[in-house]
């Protein structure tokens, strides 16, 4: 299957619609992605969701090295572009996490971003966020293998209420 979309862009459009899209694409590309415009320079968001995209991929095709090095670098992207408190940071924490996670080792160094994930994403959307309990269940999930059980249970209970409150206002 192709799709193609066409979208008006140029120097008199209004608006970061051609923006917007292309991020939209660029998140959503499972195979490839082609983007064909005179007018596509791209800044910081639209590069960092790209290696972003890449690090997704990387770590779906089982190369943990080169998916941790494309998400770090949409880290350094989205740090310098957003600052330290900004929804995108935390996702490229979370993200980092699941690759360091992937690797095996290192998981005090992968809970330490899965803890920072959590803590942005509580400051900036609140607790009955899903992406607030996929964090909890995130940091659940590892701590069992870093001798921290004890947190475990906790963290899955919030979760989980987190997950039926937001499932029963939807």
């Amino acid at each position: 299957d192709a799709h193609l979309q066409l979208i008006p862009s140029g120097p008199f459009t209004g608006g970061d619609c051609i923006q917007q899209i292309l991020l939209l694409a660029i998140y959503q590309a499972r195979r490839s992605l082609v983007i064909t415009t005179p007018y596509f320079v791209p800044d910081d968001s639209l590069v960092a969701a790209a290696w972003s995209a890449v690090g997704r991929t990387e770590l779906g095709l089982g190369n943990v090295s080169a998916a941790t090095d494309a998400d770090s670098l949409a880290l350094k992207l989205r740090l310098r572009r957003f600052g330290p408190r900004h929804l995108d940071v935390a996702e490229s924490y979370s993200q980092l996490g699941r690759d360091i996670k992937g690797v095996g080792g290192a998981r005090a160094d992968a809970i330490d971003l899965f803890e920072r994930a959590l803590r942005l994403r509580l400051e900036l959307m609140g607790p009955d966020n899903e992406d607030v309990a996929q964090s909890m269940q995130d940091l659940a999930n590892l701590y069992p293998l870093n001798r921290r059980s004890d947190h475990t249970i906790p963290l899955l209970d919030r979760a989980l209420h987190i997950r039926h409150r937001v499932l029963s206002a939807g």
